[in-house]
């Protein structure tokens, strides 16, 4: 957690690398919309409890974001 923050990282996520890391080697497009819950400097203090009202917000912007995105891509696809 001090080099995460000494860098400058605000949030990580980790099964999202694993489906990047698999697209790129079949060739595949792959993309990820992420909201978080918490911030490393809070986790680092030994705050682990999470922003609920904030990731409810992110998670609607998510999906809003989603649908736009799939909307997007069928009319580039199509």
């Amino acid at each position: 957690m001090k080099t995460l923050s000494a860098m400058g990282v605000l949030a990580y996520e980790m099964e999202a690398a694993a489906v990047m890391v698999m697209g790129a080697l079949c060739g595949i497009a792959t993309a990820c919309i992420l909201a978080i819950d918490g911030m490393v400097a809070n986790v680092q203090s030994g705050n682990t409890i999470p922003d609920f009202d904030a990731r409810d917000r992110a998670v609607d912007a998510m999906i809003r974001s989603a649908l736009k995105a799939a909307i997007v891509f069928e009319a580039e696809a199509g």
